[in-house]
């Protein structure tokens, strides 16, 4: 429990979703609420829990959403530029039955 006094302070998830933002992640409430949910279970990792609420440590939180981002594949074409009668310039449709 000492170690925990030179660290930066526990976050909730709503404080967690602010810090993200100000860090440049664009994460709604809303989706960092659901990522969480038990039957989800794909959000930031909890650091211990106050009662019945999850908290969080802001600099694994962080770690986590960077972990969640990917790069861009490449040179972005604006939709006109595309041409609709090239099955190579479309991507594939993903299958209703998966």
């Amino acid at each position: 429990m000492g170690d925990r006094m030179d660290r930066k302070p526990l976050m909730t998830r709503s404080q967690l979703g602010a810090h993200l933002r100000a860090n440049g992640i664009p994460v709604s409430d809303s989706s960092l609420n659901k990522a969480c949910m038990p039957t989800v279970n794909d959000g930031p990792p909890v650091e211990c829990w106050w009662g019945r609420r999850p908290l969080y440590d802001p600099d694994k939180g962080l770690a986590w959403a960077q972990a969640r981002t990917r790069p861009v594949r490449g040179p972005s074409v604006p939709a006109a530029a595309l041409d609709v009668n090239d099955p190579a310039g479309t991507p594939p449709l993903r299958s209703a039955i998966a």
